[in-house]
């Protein structure tokens, strides 16, 4: 009975033919290249996805509430070649690691601060061309690799069978799912996105919500460039 009330779920959802388009689009693929249906195809599939996982998990947040954030290839970018320059000048991965997701974290205040005057495309849109000018800036025209092992295992390192960024992904979207899906936070987030006003009204922080919201979005992009960066083992202005 609970695998049926799952498949209706799937079945009323907005997303079922997307689902049915990406099965037929799988089959496909696998019919025409024999190759594409093996474990290890399938498992350099997921990392290469992952990567994109972990940015749209945070951008998820920002959708649900009825808004857009177009810096996020640019951050996750910027955040990348920052992290790269640290770790390059002597600053512990950690460190690092910490420095890119607080870095995303004034990123998303500022889009969520903007974004309460502007509509957000137009706010995000501004916020993406200022992170890759800095990126450039920050980088000077030079690309930065040979990034230490310790870092770049991140990227491209097993634990076990399974590579660490499919992990790290996999946490990234069941953390957001949680919180979204099951929690009063999320609950407003939806609230918000589905009618301010009433949401207003029914005593939900909105101005909060929307800030906590674009906060989430640019911390997963600064974990994905940080990502990006260690699976490439270089950095440059551009990757974003």
């Amino acid at each position: 009975m609970k695998a049926k009330k799952i498949f209706e779920e799937i079945r009323n959802s907005k997303v079922f033919y997307s689902l049915i388009g990406l099965i037929i689009l799988v089959i496909f693929s696998a019919i025409a290249a024999p190759n594409f249906r093996t474990v290890d195809n399938i498992i350099t599939v997921f990392r290469q996805a992952s990567v994109l996982l972990v940015l749209s998990a945070g951008l998820t947040a920002v959708l649900l509430t009825g808004g857009m954030d177009l810096s996020v290839g640019a951050t996750a970018g910027f955040i990348g070649c920052i992290c790269a320059q640290c770790i390059k000048n002597g600053v512990p991965i950690p460190a690092a690691f910490i420095l890119g997701i607080l870095i995303g974290l004034v990123v998303g205040v500022i889009n969520g601060l903007l974004a309460g005057i502007l509509p957000s495309f137009i706010a995000t849109y501004g916020t993406n061309w200022v992170m890759s000018g800095l990126a450039v800036l920050v980088m000077q025209g030079a690309v930065i690799y040979d990034l230490p092992k310790g870092f770049t295992q991140i990227g491209v390192g097993y634990t076990g069978p399974v590579p660490n960024l499919i992990i790290i992904a996999a946490v990234v979207v069941i953390l957001i799912y949680v919180l979204l899906q099951k929690t009063t936070y999320g609950r407003q987030v939806y609230a918000y996105g589905s009618n301010p006003v009433a949401a207003k009204y029914a005593a939900v922080p909105v101005k909060k919500v929307m800030l906590s919201a674009f906060m989430m979005c640019s911390m997963c992009a600064g974990l994905a460039g940080m990502l990006m960066t260690a699976r490439l083992n270089a950095a440059d202005a551009a990757m974003g």
